[in-house]
């Protein structure tokens, strides 16, 4: 393929999609057996302080998750009382495979658990995958497993393995505050959207973050 995407969420489907749109052919694998990452595992929204940043494909997802509830015809308070969208699960899951799906020159592999990277100098000629054994993404690698060679790869997983394995710098443990990183350690913050509430500005980091 041209170009491989490892992690099914967000992220990595919405690299897929625009690389598929741009006309290359795409292999997108993913550990578990759903697409959309936290989106289709568990978190009810988008992680972001306005609904106002969302644009591109996390629009259109927001426009085909307000169509399904628009046709079950669920009037939810949920939905009446909040700014911002929130969805079930299976909704969000449902969502991102239909688009996935929808986009011509993109293959989708779940289940899919990368292994191993073979290297060509500094770069990933290819990866190896197996499939997974549960659907936490545990695997039998006993056997040789499957290779994908790929002119690019892109490593959009919260894990990163795969940039790991092909000699990416990294370290463990939480990233020290600064000027790049002002929210590392623990923070307090207000998420009203008035100019001003019990003294503190709208978005603000509260007394007591470290």
């Amino acid at each position: 393929v041209d170009i491989l995407v490892i992690g099914g969420n967000p992220g990595g489907c919405a690299a897929t999609i625009e690389a598929a749109g741009a006309g290359h052919t795409v292999l997108l694998l993913e550990a578990s057996p759903v697409l959309g990452g936290m989106n289709g595992n568990g978190a009810m929204g988008f992680d972001c302080a306005t609904p106002q940043a969302l644009s591109g494909i996390a629009e259109e997802v927001a426009q085909r998750i307000r169509a399904h509830y628009a046709a079950t015809g669920l009037d939810d308070p949920l939905h009446r009382k909040r700014a911002d969208l929130v969805w079930e699960s299976h909704v969000g899951a449902r969502v991102w495979s239909e688009l996935a799906a929808a986009t011509p020159k993109l293959s989708v592999r779940t289940r899919a658990v990368p292994t191993a990277v073979h290297m060509d100098g500094e770069r990933i000629a290819a990866v190896v995958w197996h499939p997974a054994t549960d659907l936490v993404g545990n695997v039998d690698d006993s056997g040789p497993g499957q290779v994908v060679r790929a002119r690019m790869v892109i490593d959009a997983s919260y894990e990163a393995d795969v940039a790991a394995w092909a000699g990416v710098p990294f370290r463990l443990g939480r990233e020290a505050r600064s000027a790049l990183e002002p929210h590392a350690g623990k923070v307090f913050f207000s998420n009203h959207d008035s100019s001003a509430r019990d003294g503190y500005l709208a978005h603000s980091i509260l007394p007591g973050s470290t």
